[in-house]
């Protein structure tokens, strides 16, 4: 260790600009992980009829993706969504997730011509493809439209939408 006689200046060396960049790439990761999260839990806990409130996405958060907010957190996690263009309603004390890519109606036709229009011989696994549609609903819409998509019953039973054949 260098001592310091007197009238030496001690300097500490700058942490370097890289270090800086890190922690900032951090803070800004970190950011999109829970905020995605929300948004998940939006998708598919919310839409323009059913409500979500501030609690239960918390313990959505906690459960799905082990991740615990402050109320603070949460709401600025939100206001990052609704600024970087997620239509997010907050009424009666709940949040409305209003941003879908697909309405109930263009999923339904998006299946109804996957089902009737493409050959069987077509390279593409059309009921996977329906899943992936399916899921852009959120929890309620899928119950509303299960049967109308035409998974098929094997499907549906996978997905935990029915129970098997008594």
């Amino acid at each position: 260790m260098r001592q310091i006689t007197s009238g030496q200046k001690h300097t500490t060396k700058p942490a370097p600009k890289s270090i800086y960049l890190v922690i900032l790439l951090l803070i800004i990761m970190e950011k999109q992980g829970y905020t995605h999260a929300i948004l998940e839990i939006l998708n598919e806990y919310s839409d323009n009829e059913h409500g979500i409130r501030r609690n239960e996405i918390e313990r959505y958060l906690a459960l799905r993706f082990n991740i615990t907010l402050s109320r603070k957190t949460l709401y600025g996690g939100i206001a990052y969504l609704r600024k970087h263009g997620y239509n997010i309603r907050f009424k009666n004390g709940k949040y409305y997730f209003l941003s879908r890519e697909f309405t109930k109606p263009e999923i339904i036709l998006l299946c109804s011509f996957l089902s009737e229009s493409l050959p069987d011989n077509y390279d593409i696994d059309i009921e996977a493809l329906k899943i992936k549609l399916y899921h852009k609903l959120s929890k309620y819409q899928r119950i509303d439209c299960r049967d109308v998509i035409f998974i098929d019953q094997t499907t549906q039973f996978i997905l935990g939408q029915i129970a098997p054949n008594k």
